[in-house]
């Protein structure tokens, strides 16, 4: 049942695209020549049949309902050994021996043990889709990191054959090499974030460590739309996990009224009530920073689109001026080598900016899976 409800979370948490098959995750684990496509949604499925905590989870909630349904049938039991016959009574029996207490409190056990094994799965979800994010900002800084490299270590090349032919200086040849050693070094250290990254998404979902399947890109930036940020909050707020626990507590501490003196059960509930605020307060504050720092990255996204569009605008004007005589060609090449600089670089700022709004956005609809 319970796996079941994993698989029907991770549809609900996911905003696009269907879980493929079963079978999917052989061909994953195939030595064929071809590399193989693991989907988000793929990873994510993959993820929650590999959680061992989330198996664990499910082994509580088992136990719960075990020590729910043998508390109720010892309330039963007692019931009907207080039963006076030929009445509609039983026996007055003292309020510390009054089994609806542990019912009740047994009830709420197995209620919290269920919701945490809800909020668990969504969590495992979550982290699968941010472990996969992980790869894909690693190979486009890998990629980026490659270009750079390869662009220094041409114009090293070229710088040499300047300085012999007197157009450099020895101190101007040592600035090109510092860079190109600099670039070689950021090279290295991308491959090397770009294998752990691999390795750690490897783990999660239950791959060989070595394991490097195709993962597929197909996220679209979409800002958030929030019509009213309140209700919005509200509407957050009364799904929590964390909220939804406190107010069951409060109702536990309402059927169990009576177990204690007056004056305990008062200051019980009233510590439940407050309770119910502070996990509503708090997560109310947790939403509202998502919100905003969503919103900040998408002005980070408008701005690293308004980057590339200057370089094009700065290549135009270079081009133009050359044209009819008021520049020259090395500025016209200058252009080009900074626009082909700044389309890389704001690319891959961009794909990743998108992987991070696309995190950010998962995480203000459910703060509870990303913490």
């Amino acid at each position: 049942m319970r796996k079941c409800m994993a698989a029907i979370l991770m549809a609900c948490f996911l905003l696009v695209g269907i879980a493929p098959g079963a079978e999917a995750s052989d061909d994953i684990t195939s030595t064929g020549s071809e590399q193989a496509i693991l989907s988000m949604e793929e990873a994510v499925r993959m993820a929650l049949d590999n959680s061992q905590e989330l198996k664990q989870s499910d082994l509580a909630v088992e136990a719960a309902a075990i020590t729910r349904d043998e508390v109720w049938d010892a309330a039963n039991a007692f019931l009907m050994a207080t039963y006076v016959p030929g009445t509609d009574l039983h026996v007055s029996v003292p309020t510390d021996s009054d089994p609806s207490g542990a019912v009740y409190q047994t009830n709420y056990a197995w209620m919290a043990k269920k919701k945490a094994y809800e909020t668990k799965a969504e969590a495992v979800a979550y982290t699968a889709q941010q472990n996969y994010l992980a790869v894909l900002t690693a190979l486009n800084n890998y990629e980026a990191k490659r270009l750079a490299a390869e662009r220094d270590s041409e114009n090293l090349r070229i710088a040499r054959i300047k300085l012999q032919l007197g157009m450099i200086t020895q101190l101007d040849l040592s600035g090109i090499l510092a860079q190109s050693t600099a670039s070689q070094a950021g090279f290295i250290s991308a491959g090397q974030n770009l294998d752990k990254a691999y390795a750690e998404l490897a783990d999660y979902v239950g791959l060989t460590h070595d394991t490097k399947p195709v993962l597929e890109d197909k996220l679209m930036f979409s800002q958030l739309e929030v019509d009213d940020l309140e209700a919005a909050i509200n509407t957050i707020i009364g799904n929590s996990p964390s909220v939804w626990l406190a107010e069951e507590a409060v109702r536990l501490e309402e059927q169990t009224s009576g177990l204690d003196s007056w004056e305990l059960d008062k200051v019980n509930k009233d510590e439940a009530l407050v309770n119910v605020e502070i996990a509503r307060e708090s997560l109310k504050q947790a939403i509202r920073q998502l919100y905003y720092t969503t919103k900040q990255l998408e002005e980070s996204y408008a701005a690293a689109l308004q980057g590339v569009e200057v370089a094009e605008r700065a290549l135009a004007t270079s081009q133009l001026l050359y044209e009819v005589g008021l520049g020259t060609k090395a500025d016209v090449l200058s252009a080009e080598a900074a626009l082909s600089a700044a389309r890389g670089d704001a690319q891959t700022g961009l794909q990743n900016l998108v992987y991070q709004h696309y995190l950010l956005k998962l995480a203000f609809e459910k703060p509870w899976s990303a913490s």
